[in-house]
């Protein structure tokens, strides 16, 4: 009997076929939230802190 080469080596988990964009996006708000503390704009740090860990608790609960 020949293999036909789709193999248990051809086969990937769904998580290396997918980018994960929300640590993509995740690290670009962090890097312009330094910037903006470098700037002291405190304010709009806050904000984008509490932005951070609501769209990332949401994504957690969701499975996205």
């Amino acid at each position: 009997m020949k293999d036909s080469g789709k193999g248990r080596q051809a086969e990937k988990p769904p998580d290396t076929e997918r980018d994960h964009p929300h640590l993509w996006v995740s690290l670009m708000v962090i890097f312009i939230l330094l910037i903006l503390m470098a700037l002291g704009q405190w304010d709009f740090v806050l904000a984008g802190f509490i932005g951070l860990i609501v769209g990332n608790g949401l994504a957690g609960l969701t499975g996205r």
